[in-house]
């Protein structure tokens, strides 16, 4: 049986990764405001790896409680919102991707 637990390990899952997220860009925009090389840690492909996964586990967690949950119940909304937030990280992380596979071609 679904339980509010479940559905908070999945919410505090997808809390980290906005967390990470936003350490990353202040990080980036700390270093372009003082002057320093702005190196994006997404650009790192196992780094992009590591957060793919992430999002995978909050999306599958959300897709598997979902089949729990009773329609119209307050909890779809909540998982299915975090299902639509996984999928825009990912959009965000093949956006990155791809530009770093286009910078690769032409630097090789």
């Amino acid at each position: 049986m679904l339980g509010d637990e479940h559905i908070t390990y999945v919410r505090e899952a997808a809390m980290g990764m906005l967390q990470k997220l936003h350490a990353m860009m202040h990080a980036c925009v700390s270093m372009s405001t003082n002057g320093q090389e702005v190196v994006n840690p997404l650009e790192n492909k196992d780094e992009r790896h590591d957060m793919r996964n992430q999002v995978a586990v909050v999306r599958g967690f959300s897709d598997l409680m979902l089949m729990d949950v009773p329609p119209g119940h307050q909890s779809a909304q909540i998982l299915d919102h975090l299902r639509n937030l996984a999928d825009s990280y990912c959009g965000v992380l093949d956006q990155i991707k791809s530009a770093d596979e286009h910078v690769n071609v032409f630097a090789g």
